[in-house]
């Protein structure tokens, strides 16, 4: 699954996307001139340009085709050989499509096979190569300024993330005479007095301050002269949020969200996105139609009670519309109260379990979407009397109402179905998050994961 491309991402992103073009590339030169598209080496100009064309749209496919599905956990190599096969199978469906639409063949049906053989093949010595010849590259030396209860978040989150190859040198202590925590599960490289050599010594590349209190402990003067000489100097809730793709709200404070980066809210950004949701969501209408049709007629002949389901939900800048839903669920289903609706809920009927589970009864919001009422991609909206409830007992929750709520989100592909207030607290986690990296490509990444998801039946509800 693509991510947010940051510092600890890229290097991933980029590694995986060199190592699959120089072992696809190879496949794609072969796979053409044994199917009889000859081969741009040999033959007049046009004749070569035409191939060389035909490689590298091939090859720009599947490298779009890889690239959104990485998955968030890719730690060893068959998950990293699922993932590139999934995405080279995607790719050869998408050359068919492409060639059976269109009057210019890219590919025949010899390439299917023989390319295809050849593409697999070298799929997987592609990720084999990354498994074991880049297995212990780092992307840099990180050191820990401090060593308590902060600073060992910080270390298991980097530690959970193994497929960053993050280096981890240990930490260093505030100061000197300051006992060493028993639970810091790293060496302690020395005091915050010595932070310069510490970083010399052991060649590190960036330094996470992940202090409890600051005042009268950072040695200011130091990093400035650190950061002069190229080291990065990061801060604990910035780190985690870039590892994690959610902003810890159990430990951030209201001065990091005034003086982080982020948030972008320009013109072009909320411009850009709302034509793709126009766009895409009157093509997704459209596709959808024989889908529309077949579930009205299910809902309609299992029980009584009207196709569509309307609901009052929270949107943009805390202004309430009426939500558009297949119906689920009995048409009583909430005759002693609103409730939160929860995994394998008593009260669906059964072609609503279906439909929840892949979120077919999610469709006919994409006509919200074109209403201008909610996006494709943004914050999901919730009912009122559930958002009363959870911006007095959750700080920020008011936050994900500064943008359009969204038919899909980054806290629907990143965790499963909630149905608490814990749940809520970890999901708004991951709405911020999504809030600070705003973008169209960011969007487009999500609703590429999403179809993953959905057809995967994950966080179904």
């Amino acid at each position: 699954m693509l991510c947010v491309w940051n510092y600890y991402e890229m290097p991933k992103l980029l590694r995986a996307s060199v190592v699959d073009a120089a072992f696809f590339f190879p496949a794609i030169f072969v796979g053409l001139h044994l199917s009889g598209f000859g081969s741009p080496v040999g033959g007049d100009v046009t004749f070569k340009s035409d191939v060389f064309w035909r490689m590298l749209l091939i090859l720009a496919i599947f490298e779009v085709c890889a690239t959104l599905n990485r998955s968030k956990a890719q730690d060893n190599f068959s998950q990293q050989v699922t993932a590139a096969v999934q995405a080279f199978s995607l790719t050869l469906a998408l050359l068919g499509v492409f060639s059976a639409a269109s009057s210019h063949r890219v590919i025949n049906t010899d390439f299917l096979f023989i390319g295809g053989a050849l593409g697999l093949q070298s799929t997987i010595l592609g990720r084999l190569a990354v498994q074991n010849i880049w297995r212990d590259s780092r992307c840099a030396r990180v050191a820990i300024l401090g060593t308590g209860d902060l600073a060992i978040t910080v270390a298991r989150e980097l530690r959970a993330k193994a497929d960053l190859g993050i280096g981890l040198v240990g930490f260093i202590k505030e100061e000197a005479l300051e006992s060493e925590s028993g639970f810091v599960d790293g060496p302690i490289l020395g005091d915050a007095a010595s932070i310069e050599d510490i970083v010399r010594e052991h060649g590190v590349a960036r330094v996470i301050i992940a202090l409890e209190n600051r005042w009268g402990v950072l040695p200011t003067s130091a990093l400035v002269r650190l950061r002069f000489e190229g080291i990065a100097i990061e801060d604990s809730h910035s780190t985690i949020a870039d590892v994690t793709g959610r902003i810890p709200l159990s430990t951030v404070r209201p001065g990091w969200f005034v003086f982080t980066d982020g948030f972008d809210r320009s013109a072009l950004t909320l411009t850009a996105k709302r034509v793709v949701d126009i766009v895409f969501s009157a093509i997704g209408l459209i596709l959808a139609v024989p889908i529309i049709v077949i579930a009205s007629v299910l809902i309609k002949l299992e029980s009584e009670g009207p196709v569509l389901y309307r609901q009052t939900r929270v949107g943009w800048r805390g202004r309430t519309f009426e939500v558009l839903k297949f119906r689920s669920m009995r048409v009583d289903a909430e005759r002693h109260g609103a409730v939160w609706a929860s995994v394998g809920d008593a009260r669906a009927t059964r072609v609503g379990k279906i439909i929840r589970k892949y979120r077919i009864d999610e469709i006919p919001q994409l006509a919200n979407v074109l209403k201008g009422e909610m996006s494709l991609v943004g914050p999901r909206p919730e009912r009122p009397i559930f958002v009363d409830e959870l911006r007095r007992k959750i700080d920020y929750y008011d936050e994900r109402h500064s943008m359009r709520p969204g038919l899909t989100g980054w806290a629907q592909v990143r965790y499963p179905y909630g149905a608490s207030i814990d749940d809520a607290f970890r999901k708004l986690e991951y709405d911020l998050f999504y809030l600070k990296h705003v973008s169209v490509l960011f969007d487009l990444a999500i609703m590429a994961d999403t179809v993953r998801v959905v057809l995967g039946g994950k966080h179904g509800r």
